[in-house]
């Protein structure tokens, strides 16, 4: 007689489908993540900083992230690592290692950072559009033809887009989303690559030994001001914080599997199982979604025209060495893998050894695309590497890739959206549990489509909150110097000063001692570097207010 399975065979410790990942598949999965994700940037990054502190500034960030990402390895069960239970949110994380009024800060700098980006989202799919229009035009009419377009229809259709996408139901089952994320990041991600070194070798426009570099940044005089050259340094700085602040999306396993991970599963005895090998691959997938276009908002060049407005001028600033987030984006599926690994002590070597390992390829990579990118330009480097090539012959090749981006855009929106949406309505529930409007679920049927589930309250309020998102972005397109102020705020508190203090409690490092010294002189410095950015930031919102006032049209001007 076989012995009928019980429907927990399948079950880890926790009651969560089994995990048996390996250190092999993660890291994998962390490089196809991360691989895409603000390449376009890295040439102009390297530009404001130069030939030594531009891979300089690669390499530190990459060692902070990756000794942040070391210590939330043990913060995944807490307070013991091996025998206590796992934590599924970072506020998780922060509410057993530390409570109090650090849990409040973590939900504050994260949510806040999830609505930021959606408002540059918006803003940034605006200009992507506009971009390929204004390269369609130049090579139609001449490189000097008036191609002004606003940006604001494309905002807009874009907002209808997510008002749909917004009360989509089973929004898991969107599995082609997943699928196009992949494709399109190392598209974009290699054609820019692939230009930049058929530059450099004379095969593609002017060769690399037509621009001028320099070791130590732009020329005071020649290509900025002194005045801006430190601002420029310091937005740098800045937006490294920026694309570094994403250890906030420790978001709830299960429920980003639900919203986003498109892991296969099915019904056994009314028990959820999936087949891990299916799940970690998908979860990969489906992480490029959310990680790729992150960058995307801070990459595109400010093109000048004195007799247009256009749009705010640190927006190419903005996009710096903060796109140089080699790792940012493993922060983001560092806790969903760490969920698909075995479970016991292995698990933490594991990680630690995929960590390692994605560090080391991802920083290859990037100091390649950073590297490459400034070698084919030099000091005049785009702020996006793909407005680079937007006269030349195949702007055909660089509309393509802007469309990548664009399509990334569309779906990235939900992804950061749908974990706010889903914190509202749980405390709005949770606050007023008879409230018929808020429980209140009415079935419509849709031709084609059968009958479809509407919630009042998600109705009208992720409506509400799409129409804002979309009439922020037009009203403000210089918005994101405000984003880039929210990214300067929210890395210390998030990737620097909550690990260090939960691995402070948790280890029960003596006041004073030297690895407190250490620990607490990190924190320090992190946090300066955050209040300068956070200063550049502010400056240029003063700028741009004074310059283009409210409210203001999006352009793409003539360079």
């Amino acid at each position: 007689m076989v012995k009928a399975q019980t429907p927990f065979a399948d079950l880890d410790e926790d009651g969560h489908p089994k995990r048996n990942g390996t250190w092999l598949n993660a890291s994998a999965h962390i490089i196809t993540a991360v691989i895409g994700s603000g390449v376009l940037s890295l040439a102009w990054a390297v530009a404001q900083l130069g030939w030594i502190a531009g891979p300089a500034a690669l390499l530190i960030f990459a060692l902070i992230t990756w000794f942040a990402s070391m210590l939330l390895v043990d913060c995944n069960k807490s307070p013991d690592p091996i025998t206590r239970n796992r934590n599924y949110t970072y506020m998780d994380v922060v509410k057993a290692n530390l409570g109090g009024i650090e849990v409040k800060l973590c939900g504050l700098a994260q949510y806040g950072y999830l609505v930021g980006a959606t408002i540059g989202y918006t803003i940034t799919c605006g200009i992507n559009m506009v971009a390929m229009l204004r390269t369609n035009c130049f090579h139609k009419y001449g490189p000097h033809a008036e191609c002004h377009r606003s940006g604001n229809p494309y905002m807009i259709i874009f907002g209808c887009m997510q008002l749909i996408l917004s009360q989509t139901p089973n929004f898991h089952k969107l599995s082609f989303l997943s699928i196009l994320a992949a494709i399109m990041s190392f598209s974009y991600a290699f054609i820019g690559v692939a230009l930049s070194i058929a530059k450099i070798t004379g095969q593609y426009g002017e060769g690399g030994n037509h621009v001028r570099a320099s070791l130590t940044s732009v020329t005071v005089g020649a290509d900025v001001t002194s005045e801006e050259k430190v601002w420029n340094i310091l937005l740098a700085l800045g937006n490294i914080a920026f694309a570094y602040g994403f250890l906030w999306s420790w978001l709830r396993y299960r429920q980003m599997m639900s919203l986003v991970l498109l892991v296969s599963a099915e019904e056994v005895d009314g028990w959820p199982s999936c087949t891990p090998f299916s799940t970690i691959s998908k979860i990969s997938m489906a992480i490029k979604l959310e990680l790729i276009v992150a960058g995307s908002q801070l990459m595109i060049k400010p093109w000048r025209d004195q007799s247009e407005i256009v749009v705010i001028e640190s927006f190419g600033k903005l996009t710096c060495a903060g796109s140089q987030a080699l790792l940012v984006r493993l922060k983001l599926c560092y806790k969903m893998l760490m969920d698909t690994l075995e479970s016991g002590p292995s698990k933490t070597k594991a990680m630690q050894k995929a960590t390692t390992v994605a560090v080391s390829v991802t920083t290859l990579f990037y100091v390649l695309c950073g590297t490459t990118g400034y070698a084919a330009f030099g000091n005049k480097a785009p702020g996006n590497l793909l407005t680079g090539f937007e006269l030349d012959k195949l702007f055909w090749l660089v509309d393509f890739a802007n469309l990548c981006i664009v399509v990334h855009l569309i779906g990235a929106y939900q992804v950061y959206a749908q974990p706010f949406f889903q914190f509202v309505e749980k405390k709005c529930a949770d606050r007023w549990p008879e409230s018929g409007f808020i429980k209140a679920t009415y079935s419509i049927h849709l031709p084609m489509f059968g009958n479809y589930d509407v919630n009042s309250f998600q109705l009208v309020w992720r409506s509400i909150y799409v129409i804002t998102t979309t009439l922020v972005a037009i009203i403000l397109p210089f918005f994101n110097d405000f984003l880039g102020l929210i990214g300067a705020i929210a890395f210390w508190p998030l990737t620097v000063f909550l690990p260090t203090e939960m691995h402070i409690r948790q280890t029960k490092i003596q006041r004073f001692s030297f690895t407190w010294i250490c620990f607490k002189t990190l924190s320090l410095i992190c946090l300066i570097v955050s209040l300068l950015a956070a200063a550049a930031s502010t400056r240029g919102l003063i700028v741009s207010f004074k310059a283009f006032g409210i409210p203001v049209k999006l352009y793409v001007a003539n360079s």
